[in-house]
């Protein structure tokens, strides 16, 4: 499921911005992060992409998030110097 991204609902991190800032997933579910810096260019190729908890949720290179396993973690985009995050929660 794509996600689409709005600066002023996504969480900031100084310029940077991912929506959701919070999402639900089953196992084995996907989410396409979207990543746009503060003026609304899509930055989303240009980030890089680091997931807290692995065993949980992982992120690939494009900001493609998988659940794993029952849990939580916390996907942490970064863009030049800014970062984002969102937190996925995995049924």
């Amino acid at each position: 499921m794509p996600c689409s991204l709005l600066s002023c609902c996504g969480s900031s991190g100084g310029g940077t911005t991912t929506l959701p800032p919070t999402a639900t997933l089953d196992v084995g579910d996907t989410l396409q992060l979207k990543v746009e810096d503060n003026i609304g260019v899509n930055r989303t190729a240009a980030a890089t992409y680091v997931s807290g908890t692995p065993a949980k949720a992982t992120v690939d290179a494009n900001g493609k998030v998988t659940a794993v396993a029952t849990g939580s973690s916390v996907i942490t985009a970064t863009y030049a110097t800014k970062t984002a995050t969102t937190t996925v929660t995995v049924n």
